[in-house]
């Protein structure tokens, strides 16, 4: 017998624009909102509202817990990669973004992408999801478009509490349009917006760095990503849920998010990330 307990939760799903997601959950910090409790549950059987695990970020780690972190923003040697024959690098943000949603048909005919390129400011907000990515931060403030629909939900069982694996349904959509993207035609796009992408990345604070650092780091960091088998198991901790497993809880903010999309489709957006960074010739272990 199993109680599931319903909890409010704002948070990104799992690919940039392309893996405008795939390094979304490649290309995905703000301030959290208070969890909203279900009513008319039981108090017997339900625990005090709790937000989703690690929803205020990385907690301290326990003793001998180890978390796989990567070193971010290290250059690595590497040929440059040239636009295809005939086709020109794009300089100018305005420009760029104006051609954003030609190339996304062209990486996929999911209409999600579609609707995600035809922002105006999208360009900006997936090279700020990728440095916070890559520093294991959150990008939650910068990815808004893509928080899922519904409510995050614990279930008990036997007297403690699992992630309820119908929470994880509301990141199929979001996983879907992400890794429906073909690697080549990303990379393709990739490398023509490159100068334009270095050039927003440096009105981060990186003068003269180079995004590709930045989503290689921001791809090592999901990849890093442990999947473990089901149930997931929480624990409370006053008010909020945390990952019983202490290698999951030890997880950075960036790597939670993909974790919270259940194991299933973190699988599938880990594949699609590697086969992204292969196409991109990104140097990923």
């Amino acid at each position: 017998m199993s109680t599931v307990r319903t909890i409010g939760f704002y948070s990104t799903p799992p690919v940039v624009l392309g893996a405008a997601y795939a390094v979304y959950r490649m290309w995905f910090g703000g301030a959290e909102p208070a969890p909203e409790t279900e009513e008319n549950v039981p108090p017997p059987v339900v625990a005090p509202a709790k937000q989703i695990p690690g929803d205020k970020g990385p907690a301290t780690a326990p003793p001998g817990a180890v978390h796989p972190k990567v070193e971010t923003r290290v250059a690595v040697p590497q040929p440059p990669v040239q636009p295809a024959a005939g086709v020109s690098p794009i300089t100018d943000l305005a420009r760029a973004l104006q051609l954003l949603p030609e190339l996304a048909a062209g990486m996929s005919g999911n209409p999600l992408l579609g609707r995600w390129a035809a922002m105006t400011d999208v360009l900006p907000r997936l090279v700020a999801a990728v440095d916070c990515i890559a520093n294991g931060q959150s990008p939650r403030r910068h990815l808004d478009f893509l928080a899922p629909v519904g409510a995050f939900s614990a279930q008990r069982v036997n007297g403690g509490w699992v992630i309820d694996p119908g929470s994880y349904g509301r990141y199929d959509r979001v996983t879907a349009a992400g890794t429906s993207i073909d690697a080549e035609a990303f990379a393709a796009a990739f490398v023509r917006l490159e100068p334009v992408l270095d050039l927003v990345y440096g009105q981060l604070g990186y003068e003269g760095g180079r995004c590709r650092d930045a989503l290689t780091a921001a791809a090592a960091e999901l990849c890093a990503v442990p999947l473990p088998a089901e149930p997931v198991h929480l624990v409370g901790r006053g008010t909020i849920y945390e990952f019983a497993d202490g290698q999951l809880q030890a997880l950075s903010a960036a790597q939670k998010h993909l974790l919270r999309a259940g194991p299933e489709n973190a699988r599938r957006v880990q594949a699609k990330i590697r086969e992204i960074a292969a196409a991109l010739g990104l140097p990923l272990q």
